[in-house]
């Protein structure tokens, strides 16, 4: 008797945990921005840029979601050691890395899922080393 696969309940929750993982690595807002860089200026008391700094500072920041924004600005509020508005390169020095491991871990499970659904449908391939009964 060959192995049998059963299709498991949980599937669907799994196709809607990534959906949502998904809409959090896609979530950014230019005033989610705007309002971290604020944040930041009031904390260490510093002057916000005008209009053309802030828009270079969303421009440069804007690939980045809003929770890695939220926990750089308080990784900056907590270590930064100078009274002064930190410049859009250390922000990405600080943001670019928090992104790529999620978004490697997303794609991680989304190619997991990938698979199983590919075996699922065409079926596993024999594997030699168990036996069938």
């Amino acid at each position: 008797m060959k192995r049998q696969i059963t299709k498991l309940n949980y599937t669907k929750k799994i196709i809607d945990t990534l959906e949502l993982l998904k809409l959090q690595l896609n979530k950014k807002q230019e005033s989610f921005i705007a309002i971290c860089i604020q944040t930041i200026a009031e904390t260490f008391q510093v002057k916000i840029p005008t209009d053309i700094g802030i828009h270079m500072y969303i421009e440069c920041l804007n690939k980045y979601p809003n929770f890695i924004m939220q926990d750089v600005t308080k990784s900056i509020a907590k270590e930064y050691k100078y009274p002064r508005l930190p410049i859009p390169s250390e922000f990405i020095n600080r943001c670019e890395p928090l992104y790529r491991e999620h978004y490697r871990w997303y794609m991680k499970k989304l190619n997991t899922l990938i698979q199983w659904e590919h075996h699922y449908v065409n079926g596993f391939k024999q594997n030699k080393y168990l036996e069938e009964k």
